[in-house]
């Protein structure tokens, strides 16, 4: 098959060429008329624990009505009058931080912050809204966010995103079917998840396109995730048609816990968290650990268990460089009820919690190895990541029960086992424009799935 291409001219006429040039020149100088009259504040607000950028900050010039809120990546600017003010920066779950500062005409000052974290008080309510960062919806849910909310599982977690909803059938250990921006996005065929950089989606899976199983995931570890609506974003790859999902581990461990849970319908809980201890401030290594089983509400009890093993180190090559190994092993089995018709119900042959076919369930497993490292410097920053997993599944299912086979059933089996190996990395480099603050991206990865 042959393609013809055309050549298309574009002419500009010399009138317009000169306004163009007129008028450009004439912003030029109104610029710099403006900005000879004002001044420039600017800088970085990190969380002082760890040196985290803290997005969502208020940062104001006291007495003055002049603020903002500090971008995803911890930065903020201002243009005022100059003088001399007090900046006051202030975050949900942080000690307020206020520094004195005096700015020339003309001048811009750098002034970075750093906010510790503070009891939350009840006796005031303090109401703030995200400033948007691009045409799409995104959100950065932090720390404090996920520390108020009672989670215990993946399904806590993923619903943390803003209108994002999840429904578990077919026994604990499936994947989520999950719902997004009015998509039914299956177990994750139009909603990338990621984790540490790391894709859960399964591509070409035995269940479905993009399958993705978190339950790997010890809430307990998480840090931070963000989420990111539409198809906007070319990072998260093709499987972000409805949006994605990236959820960040701790490099610290605030502190170490042990804890026994005790439920109805058999279940039993135990969570292990331990922080090693390391030489140095900027060291850090910690073992997390999960088990649980239960039976749940159904006639015949399910038999669920999970085991959980994750372990993270995390250091400091340098003023400006870190190096992070994150290893973990997940493993699940679970009988399931499955689905059952709404006639039989009504007709009182089954209740709600019985089953036609009660040997339905599956097996699951998923090992990790991943090592990030990351560098900045002023204003550029360079990530490079290598991982490994090994995944490992399969499922029992009886859609159409006694339909085609009247004497042994109509189960059928699907399996899914693969490697996955990846490597990525991304440059990026800050910009202060006239009107704002500029960034840009460029990286690449590469994926293999063994399948």
């Amino acid at each position: 098959m042959l393609y013809a291409v055309r050549p298309v001219t574009l002419v500009i006429s010399l009138g317009v060429h000169m306004l163009i040039r007129v008028l450009s020149l004439g912003l030029v100088i109104f610029s710099f008329t403006a900005s000879a009259q004002t001044a420039r504040l600017t800088g970085t607000v990190t969380d002082a624990a760890d040196g985290q950028p803290l997005p969502g900050v208020n940062v104001v010039l006291v007495g003055q009505g002049i603020g903002a809120a500090t971008a995803a990546d911890g930065r903020f600017e201002l243009e005022p009058a100059p003088g001399t003010y007090t900046l006051r920066a202030t975050l949900v779950g942080y000690g307020a931080q206020e520094r004195e500062v005096t700015l020339r005409a003309g001048e811009t000052v750098t002034l970075n912050l750093a906010l510790r974290e503070a009891p939350l008080s009840l006796a005031s309510v303090q109401s703030e809204a995200d400033r948007p960062f691009s045409t799409a919806s995104s959100r950065a849910v932090r720390a404090l966010d996920i520390g108020t909310r009672p989670i215990r599982s993946s399904q806590d977690l993923l619903e943390l995103a803003p209108g994002l909803v999840v429904a578990q059938h077919a026994g604990g250990g499936k994947a989520e079917q999950i719902f997004l921006r009015g998509f039914d996005a299956d177990h994750g065929t139009d909603v990338a998840v990621i984790v540490d950089g790391v894709p859960v989606n399964m591509v070409s899976h035995g269940h479905g396109q993009g399958y993705a199983d978190l339950h790997f995931v010890i809430p307990e570890t998480v840090e931070a995730i963000d989420v990111a609506k539409g198809p906007y974003f070319a990072e998260y790859g093709n499987l972000a048609t409805a949006g994605a999902v990236e959820f960040k581990t701790r490099d610290h461990l605030g502190a170490n816990e042990v804890r026994a849970e005790v439920g109805a319908f058999n279940t039993v809980g135990l969570t292990t968290l331990y922080q090693i201890p390391t030489p140095g401030p900027h060291r850090g290594a910690y073992f997390a650990g999960s088990f649980l089983t239960s039976d749940g509400p159904f006639e015949i009890g399910q038999d669920f268990q999970r085991v959980n093993v994750f372990s993270k180190a995390h250091t400091h090559l340098g003023d400006d460089a870190e190096l992070a190994i994150d290893i973990g092993a997940y493993g699940a089995a679970w009988d399931a009820s499955g689905q059952i018709p709404a006639r039989a119900v009504e007709s009182g042959q089954l209740t709600r919690f019985g089953a036609i076919d009660a040997l339905e369930g599956g097996t699951t497993g998923h090992q990790h190895a991943n090592v990030r490292f990351e560098t900045e410097t002023g204003a550029t920053q360079f990530e490079a990541q290598a991982y490994v997993v090994r995944y490992d599944f399969k499922l029992f299912s009886n859609f159409t029960f006694f339909l085609e086979n009247e004497d042994d059933g109509d189960m059928i089996e699907q399996t899914d086992d693969r490697t996955l190996y990846g490597l990525q990395s991304r440059y990026r480099v800050r910009h202060d424009l006239p009107m704002g603050l500029g960034t840009a991206s460029i990286g690449g990865g590469l994926r293999a799935d063994d399948v």
